[in-house]
């Protein structure tokens, strides 16, 4: 299956098709395939890929690429760190939620509102277990 990105705006690179030209046409996400769940928000986007691996891509602002880094954009999709076995994810402008086969959940990004479920106001640029779930 193709992936495709959509829509007018390209600003943060939410496309992944390795610009920030706005495109009002869907277009092909460069090296992305054998994909099953695609998610997006304004600034980012991720996709759990048919083994399990994360893939995310955009405006990396708070971490909420979960590679390590901060500040930085990704005009093409990057690899979510140390997370494997990914069933679903979400979005948020600035963090990001995934649950793994085993049931486990781990969040990444921005934290001032204690939404990464670690009961700190950490960032988290990698994957962090959320606990008591």
């Amino acid at each position: 299956m193709e992936q495709y990105g959509h829509g007018a705006n390209n600003s943060t690179g939410q496309f992944g098709d390795g610009t920030t030209t706005s495109q009002t046409i869907p277009v092909q996400i460069s090296g992305l395939s054998h994909v099953k769940v695609v998610e997006a928000d304004w600034y980012h986007s991720v996709a759990i890929k048919n083994d399990g691996t994360l893939w995310a891509w955009g405006y990396n602002s708070t971490g909420q690429l979960g590679d390590g880094t901060v500040g930085s954009t990704y005009l093409s999709p990057v690899q979510v760190a140390g997370l494997s076995g990914v069933t679903a994810v979400s979005t948020s402008a600035t963090f990001t939620v995934a649950q793994k086969s085993d049931g486990t959940v781990w969040a990444w990004g921005h934290n001032y509102f204690y939404q990464l479920g670690d009961g700190t106001r950490t960032d988290h640029y990698t994957p962090a277990q959320v606990t008591g779930l």
